[in-house]
């Protein structure tokens, strides 16, 4: 079955690559212009986050690469941190109440035990 335009989600990274194209540059001309390294020219494209790179540090050079490419900067750096998390977020595939019973290494009885046991009924009342 044939899908429509509005069936592909484009990213972040689709809108800079095609706004960096549109202006003629490849990732090394881009990364000259906003004077970044190539390597965080491609983390903002691909939506990651570069271990040793503050946030901070992060939301400035999305929005120096955004401002470089005439978008909208604060949208950049919205949308970056939108799909950055929603990547690395973990799903809970079961409820936080049924976890507890799940736990196979729950050391019952011990210090550690009763700390878990509390942690996951905090986490059940939020």
């Amino acid at each position: 079955m044939l899908r429509g335009y509005d069936d592909y989600e484009v990213t972040l990274g689709d809108l800079i690559r095609g706004e960096r194209a549109t202006l003629g540059w490849n990732i090394e001309e881009a990364a000259r212009r906003v004077v970044l390294p190539v390597r965080i020219i491609v983390a903002i494209e691909g939506g990651q986050i570069p271990p040793e790179i503050p946030d901070a540090l992060m939301s400035g050079f999305v929005r120096s690469y955004g401002r470089i490419l005439q978008l909208d900067q604060d949208y950049c750096c919205m949308q970056y941190w939108s799909e950055v998390h929603e990547k690395n977020t973990v799903k809970l595939l079961q409820p936080i109440s049924e976890m507890s019973a799940a736990m196979p290494m729950k050391p019952s009885g011990t210090a550690f035990g009763r700390l878990v046991d509390r942690l996951l009924s905090a986490l059940h009342i939020l």
